[in-house]
């Protein structure tokens, strides 16, 4: 196994698991100057850290899996890979104050799934449809959190 691997599933297990205690933190010192809600910052945090202590953790796994070394073509890919999801979401975070999170959010989904596979336009459609849908209802309804309204005023 190499060692960038290692190196890079250690970072994501210390920011998880720095997360996971700060989060703590905020939970059991509460200032009295501080609104308490359900989804309070603290518990968010421990979500996130919960998150990427399992990401780091399944990363190292699959490495371990992976006998050899991915061929040069491959990495090729992965590369490929990379550039466009990183210009996908250059475009996300473009779009997101002009267009609005609803319309940013479904652009990215449009551009971000063909990456991982998906060839059917249909698929596609239905999938950033669904997507944006249900992060929208998660994060604006149920967590009443605000997001820029854009073009599309909602």
């Amino acid at each position: 196994m190499r060692t960038k691997v290692v190196v890079e599933a250690a970072v994501l297990l210390l920011a998880g698991l720095v997360a996971v205690v700060d989060g703590l933190r905020l939970i059991v010192y509460k200032s009295s100057y501080s609104v308490e809600d359900i989804t309070g910052p603290g518990r968010y945090l421990i979500v996130v850290g919960v998150a990427l202590c399992a990401t780091g953790l399944g990363y190292f796994m699959r490495s371990r899996a992976e006998a050899s070394g991915p061929a040069p073509s491959a990495e090729k890919v992965a590369k490929r890979k990379l550039a466009l999801m990183s210009g996908a979401f250059a475009v996300y975070l473009l779009l997101m104050n002009p267009a609005g999170y609803l319309l940013s959010t479904l652009v990215f989904f449009l551009l971000i799934l063909p990456v991982f596979g998906f060839r059917s336009r249909v698929s596609i459609a239905i999938l950033s449809v669904g997507f944006t849908a249900t992060f929208y209802v998660i994060f604006v309804w149920l967590l009443g959190m605000i997001f820029p309204r854009g073009l599309l005023g909602i």
